[in-house]
């Protein structure tokens, strides 16, 4: 009886294991999806499952993960990344930090961002990014959003006006975009020092 029990816990603790394996796998094969659309580029080289830290994702460079070992960050900021932004990246759904700044990324706003729910930090700055940003942008983006930087690209048109209704947002940076112009700023309710309009 003893033997029989032993394997069945052996048994129960491997399927407990398998989500957590998969999820492993399905994270790793959506950064080398991301690595080859973004042109693979040399700052990627580490993003391979053959190299000796290959076995884990987390230990890849730019790459940040949880203590539940799910990625929430990738900093790729001048990594030499070319091309459009890669649906695949809105499949990193524990992803909360982004930072693509300072390559040549181009294309539209990447709505592909929306699938991140947990997002607190984007900086898209000094990319090839254009057109106008999405009407719906704060509803799509999420609740969670803190910092979004945008600055530098060939964005056009309005901004938003829902982005008000970012709660937690604390910054927006928008400089160098051919945006339409700020008309009105309302700093009501607001933490902003005083000297905010001097």
């Amino acid at each position: 009886m003893a033997p029989l029990a032993s394997a069945c816990c052996r048994l129960l603790l491997l399927l407990a294991l398998l989500p957590c394996c998969s999820l492993a796998a399905d994270e790793a094969a959506l950064l080398l999806q991301i690595k080859t659309a973004w042109g693979d580029p040399p700052a990627l080289a580490g993003w391979n499952i053959t190299s000796a830290t290959g076995r884990h994702r987390c230990m890849w460079p730019h790459v940040g993960c949880n203590p539940a070992g799910r990625i929430v960050s990738l900093r790729l900021s001048g990594a030499g990344l070319t091309g459009h932004f890669p649906d695949a990246v809105g499949d990193l759904s524990a992803l909360t930090h982004l930072d693509v700044s300072n390559n040549t990324i181009s294309g539209a706003f990447p709505t592909a961002l929306y699938r991140c729910a947990s997002l607190r930090y984007l900086d898209l700055s000094r990319n090839n990014l254009s057109g106008e940003l999405p009407p719906d942008i704060s509803r799509r983006l999420g609740p969670n959003l803190t910092k979004l930087f945008l600055s530098g690209n060939q964005f056009r048109g309005a901004i938003p006006g829902d982005l008000g209704s970012l709660t937690r947002l604390r910054n927006l940076v928008a400089d160098q975009c051919n945006l339409g112009w700020l008309r009105w700023l309302r700093n009501a309710w607001n933490p902003w020092p005083r000297t905010f309009l001097t």
